[in-house]
């Protein structure tokens, strides 16, 4: 995530019933929240507040100097 500079990702977790073991099932950028304890409008206002920070980290970094 850092090298790739990706301000959030989605991780879907299985956890295993017999010990309760997690396992990475799937990563995504832009995925379903079936199961989250998040609303679709809070999910896309957190998305969007990350999005513009890349943005603006983006833009001071590529600014030259002189």
């Amino acid at each position: 995530m850092a090298r790739g500079r990706f301000p959030y990702a989605i991780l879907d977790l299985l956890l295993d019933p017999r010990d309760g073991s997690p396992y990475l099932s799937e990563i995504s950028f832009k995925g379903g929240l079936t199961g989250a304890l998040l609303s679709q409008a809070e999910f896309h206002r957190r998305v969007a507040a990350l999005e513009e920070d890349f943005i603006h980290q983006w833009e001071s970094s590529s600014k030259t100097r002189p």
